[in-house]
């Protein structure tokens, strides 16, 4: 099926220059499936694209994608990744 998947990196240094933002996020690694999809946003954002496509899609608007998608999330140690299920 098609998929989306999200990989992101957080150095050391922003989780301890930003507080609020590091206990926002330990909340979110220790939270379940159900408390992630409440919570994980995407931004939709063009950098090039033709008139056409950026019609479609519209403006910036932050989309809670765990309301619409089915995403899997697989989760270790030092690793979070999210697979987006486009199609469902």
């Amino acid at each position: 099926p098609q998929h989306m998947t999200m990989a992101m990196e957080l150095d050391d240094k922003q989780l301890e220059e930003d507080q609020g933002f590091k206990n926002a996020w330990t909340r979110f690694l220790e939270g379940d499936d159900s408390y992630k999809n409440k919570r994980l946003k995407l931004i939709p954002s063009l950098v090039e694209a033709s008139w056409i496509v950026r019609a479609a899609v519209g403006r910036a608007v932050p989309c809670i994608i765990g309301n619409k998608l089915s995403v899997e999330y697989r989760q270790t140690d030092d690793l979070l990744e999210m697979v987006i299920h486009t199609s469902s």
